[in-house]
């Protein structure tokens, strides 16, 4: 079971927790609530399955898109993150370039002069 578990996306366990969670809260209300209010109106139970199917729905759709957006959040971090690496390589290799060419300017110069005194 636990492997099944482990199995089913986790935006599908969210809504299947606090749709347990909300159920079990309506239903203490109905059966302590009368104890502690003698008049007060509660929730129907000809309506709590529909509740349940309503909650299901509802926080389905919340958590599925939430997860979306932690997906699509963790995709543009990795990108940027990518980019920011090849940012780095790209400016490392700019000044690798850059002194090999100041290098090569310096040896010239040194060549000229060398050549200029003979």
């Amino acid at each position: 079971m636990k492997n099944l578990w482990r199995k089913v996306p986790k935006w599908i366990q969210d809504t299947l927790i606090w749709t347990f969670y909300m159920g079990v809260l309506v239903a203490l209300y109905n059966w302590l609530g009368p104890i502690v209010l003698k008049r007060g109106m509660y929730f129907p139970w000809e309506l709590f399955p529909y509740s349940i199917v309503l909650a299901l729905a509802m926080l389905g759709v919340y958590n599925y898109a939430k997860a979306s957006i932690e997906k699509y959040e963790k995709v543009q971090k990795q990108r940027a993150k990518q980019a920011q690496i090849k940012k780095a390589k790209a400016q490392q290799a700019q000044q690798v370039n850059a002194s090999a060419a100041q290098d090569r300017r310096l040896r010239n110069e040194a060549r000229k002069n060398h050549t200029r005194r003979d």
